[in-house]
């Protein structure tokens, strides 16, 4: 890991459940960089962000190893021994994807949607999956879309579930398949998957495509209680918006009997 050392006074840039993200300058070894520093929230006692510390550690490490043109690139853990740990990674200007195709209305979405598909195959092909996959984990980087947050929330979920017992539904629900939501509340299967991870792709680009999740973020409980067969993806008529061929694509990942990358091969061939 490089050594670091802050040189600017923080900007908050975004709040999330267990994070703050905030834009400061760093010294990394002999130069300074604009990064986003992702700090756990001062409301969780300190002796769990402390527990976390070792999660985190794990998760980082995994990720720095990952070496892909769409993954984001990670430096490391500041203050690893401090309550105040953070993960520093560079600052995106543009923001994630979503905010990018906010502010680029020409931007090509095909494109953006190819390199989502290559980076996640790569996480896929080291025997990794995700676990959070979700617009806000898709950021723009050099003008590529590049995967962010590889593994660190799937595995605080995980060790938050374990000390608690009880899991309260993850911001990011209208992307993830509904088995996993179960398994938040009754105490399965929490470990990520890459057939998870292909379903929330799909959904991820349907938003892109569309501009608004297949699942309001306020409809959670309709959704819970929802029969099975309205998961049924297939029985969904494809939105003029979206391509054909994409549609095809994301109704298999939905169905989850498809591998990222035969996804890529798909999407290479349109």
């Amino acid at each position: 890991m490089p050594c670091f050392a802050e040189s600017e006074r923080r900007e908050l840039v975004s709040h999330g459940v267990e994070f703050d993200v905030y834009k400061t300058i760093f010294t990394l070894t002999n130069r300074s960089d604009v990064v986003a520093m992702k700090t756990f929230r001062r409301a969780i006692d300190v002796s769990v962000r402390r527990r976390r510390a070792p999660v985190l550690n794990h998760a980082i490490e995994q990720w720095c190893a990952l070496q892909h043109p769409n993954i984001h690139p990670v430096y490391g853990i500041y203050e690893l021994s401090s309550p105040d740990m953070s993960i520093l990674t560079p600052f995106c200007q543009d923001g994630n994807v979503l905010e990018y195709l906010a502010s680029h209305r020409s931007a090509n979405k095909s494109k953006l949607v190819l390199e989502l598909a290559l980076g996640l195959a790569y996480i896929h092909s080291r025997n990794m999956a995700h676990g959070n996959i979700k617009p806000e984990n898709v950021l723009i980087y050099k003008g590529k879309a590049c995967i962010t947050d590889i593994g660190v929330s799937s595995l605080l979920q995980l060790a938050h579930f374990q000390e608690g017992g009880y899991l309260s539904p993850p911001q990011g629900w209208m992307y993830k398949p509904l088995e996993e939501l179960w398994a938040a509340d009754t105490g399965g299967n929490l470990a990520a998957t890459p057939a998870r991870d292909m379903f929330a792709f799909a959904h991820v680009v349907y938003h892109m495509y569309m501009g608004r999740p297949f699942w309001h973020p306020k409809r959670l409980n309709k959704r819970l209680l929802a029969p099975p067969e309205v998961e049924n993806m297939s029985q969904v008529p494809g939105p003029h918006e979206i391509p054909v061929q994409v549609w095809s694509v994301l109704q298999r990942c939905w169905a989850q009997n498809i591998t990222m990358d035969k996804v890529v091969g798909k999407l290479q061939e349109i």
